[in-house]
């Protein structure tokens, strides 16, 4: 075994062998793999439902003409989506007011709150985020009152 290690760190080492050699013969887990993963240069759509107390569920992906759905699914390369969110008695006009973050992969993102935050204004803006940990430009700060 302490062979075989010694010969694969070699081949790994090696500029001659590329990582789809080095899959090929079982030497890569499929997450050392470099595939291609894009940064998106577009921002999630969502639309936040407060149809139950104290969460606000933001589904989000691709918004159908007029923006009453939404198109569950990201773009090719995608892993999900970081929220960045913030509770405020004031409007918010920059990311850097909004100072909680959360991070999704599948829609719809959930946030929870307690009774005390109820009526309050919750701003929040998203962002796709790829495979590699890129991230796409912000949408636009969207304002909805927790329920």
């Amino acid at each position: 075994v302490p062979l075989f290690r010694h010969l694969a760190n070699i081949l790994k080492n090696s500029l001659s062998v590329t990582p789809l050699d080095l899959d090929a013969m079982g030497l890569l887990s499929h997450d050392e793999i470099l595939t291609p993963s894009p940064v998106e240069t577009t921002h999630p759509d969502s639309i936040a439902d407060t149809s139950e107390l104290r969460r606000v569920i933001i589904h989000y992906g691709t918004a159908t003409p007029g923006k009453t759905k939404i198109k569950k699914g990201k773009p090719r390369g995608q892993h999900g989506v970081e929220c960045r969110w913030a509770l405020s008695k004031t409007a918010v006009t920059s990311l850097d007011e909004l100072t909680n973050s959360a991070f999704d992969t599948n829609s719809p993102l959930v946030l929870e709150f307690g009774e005390e935050e109820r009526g309050a204004r919750l701003y929040y803006a998203m962002r796709w985020e790829n495979n590699r940990g890129e991230k796409g430009p912000f949408g636009p700060i969207e304002m909805i009152i927790v329920p």
